[in-house]
């Protein structure tokens, strides 16, 4: 039987997920039902998290946190501007739900 992550990926012991809430990151150390629902335990803060909020990290995705902590990144203007424009005219008002 497959265990499906958040995003439909594998999940087997010994894999590597992330808590999406936190974004706190392990090893997979157990798996289990309860409750008609799938749990895997990780490993580094011994915490059992539901399967739909972990998602399966692949080698590349898996940073060091020394890695990470000295990456350079670069802030992209073009990109930030195009990203911004996506949002259009929006606006606030006191008719949010269309309800009465």
């Amino acid at each position: 039987m497959d265990i499906k992550d958040a995003i439909g990926r594998n999940i087997e012991i010994g894999k590597t997920v992330r808590y999406t809430a936190t974004g706190t990151t392990g090893e997979v150390e157990d798996l289990k039902i309860k409750d008609d629902s799938y749990w895997v335990k990780i490993q580094e803060t011994d915490m059992w998290y539901i399967v739909e909020a972990v998602e399966v990290l692949y080698d590349d995705e898996i940073l060091d946190k020394e890695d990470y902590y000295n990456r350079e990144e670069t802030f992209d203007e073009e990109n930030f501007k195009e990203k911004q424009s996506d949002f259009g005219e929006a606006g606030i008002g006191d008719n949010v739900t269309g309800g009465g």
